[in-house]
């Protein structure tokens, strides 16, 4: 599922998303429908926790996580929210 957010103000929008939990997540599908919207850059907020799949073409990735990743995905920067 997915949401489109413009613009400032969108805290309402984001608190009433029902985000998937539990880990496992496959991010090949999401990366390549982030990718057909043409994006500068593809946020991805999470665990890390599933198959990143090779490097995928288009904008580059940026993988905000809660805690610092055992080991590093295989493409994008990691960014640690913790901190």
């Amino acid at each position: 599922s997915r949401i489109r957010l413009e613009g400032s103000g969108q805290e309402a929008a984001i608190r009433r998303f029902a985000f998937a939990r539990g880990g496992g997540t496959d991010f090949r599908p999401v990366l390549a429908e982030a990718a057909g919207l043409a994006p500068s850059l593809i946020v991805v907020l999470t665990d890390l926790d599933g198959p990143t799949g090779d490097v995928p073409p288009g904008p580059p990735v940026l993988w905000a996580v809660p805690a610092a990743p055992d080991s590093a995905p295989r493409f994008g920067k990691v960014i640690t929210l913790a901190q």
